[in-house]
């Protein structure tokens, strides 16, 4: 009988470990939030008298997109609990 080795992460594939920055990019719930940024685009688009500006635009999504993702990290810290 083999014994089992003593870390056992070193014993799974490669395959099954997670990076850090995945871990990272897990928690702000990027599927989730895209629909936040593009009602948050569309919204901008449609609220612009005439032709958008493009660069406000950006901006105005970028930050969406942070304020969404810190919104879900904070989440999934006040659940870890739970």
């Amino acid at each position: 009988m083999k014994n089992p080795p003593a870390n056992l992460a070193q014993a799974l594939p490669d395959t099954h470990r997670t990076s850090t920055i995945g871990d990272y990019v897990s928690l702000t719930k990027p599927r989730l939030n895209l629909l936040v940024v593009l009602t948050s685009a569309a919204g901008y688009y449609l609220g612009a008298s005439g032709t958008p500006n493009l660069v406000n635009m950006a901006q105005a999504v970028a930050g969406t997109a942070l304020v969404a993702g810190g919104s879900a990290v904070l989440n999934q810290v006040y659940e870890r609990d739970t």
